[in-house]
């Protein structure tokens, strides 16, 4: 047995002292979590996946846009470069047309067809030509191509040397 000699000259002798039983160990002993600290986790966590989700979805969205606007770009520019493919006498690239044409994008000579796109919807192409604009024997093409139900279409214009 260790005795102790303390500041003020008292010589201090261990008491033995019997183990404490579960019962009589403080609540605050005890390893683990409050069920306020997993509530507060378990709804840090919800947030976090909401959030996540939340992301997820505006991604597939935005995604789904830009492959709509990749395939109306595309379009506009093969019925463009078929255009402008077109000999320097054609009729359709020396004639004048007033209103927008529609162009067959589906290659059979159906005017007015659309075309379906797997993953990106179904599209139309209209074009329009105006001689000597902005020159005598140059024509200038203009071609729309967008989603078939879309109101605002976006253009795309070029000029051909012609007759």
């Amino acid at each position: 047995m260790c005795h102790h000699l303390m500041e003020d000259g008292h010589v201090s002798v261990p008491v033995k002292t019997k183990p404490l039983t579960a019962m009589q160990i403080p609540f605050r002993s005890f390893a683990g979590f409050s069920l306020v600290e997993v509530m507060v986790a378990i709804l840090l966590l919800v947030v976090g996946v909401l959030a996540a989700l939340s992301m997820v979805s505006t991604a597939i969205k935005h995604n789904s846009i830009a492959n709509r606007l990749s395939v109306e770009t595309a379009l506009r520019q093969q019925v463009m470069e078929e255009l402008l493919s077109k000999k320097v006498d054609d009729p359709v690239v020396n004639t004048d047309t007033t209103t927008n044409k529609v162009f067959d994008l589906n290659g059979i000579n159906t005017p007015g067809t659309n075309i379906t796109i797997q993953g990106a919807g179904r599209f139309k192409a209209q074009y329009r030509i105006t001689t000597n604009n902005p020159v005598s024997g140059v024509s200038r093409i203009d071609v729309f191509a967008a989603l078939s139900t879309a109101s605002n279409v976006p253009m795309l214009t070029c000029y051909k040397r012609v007759q």
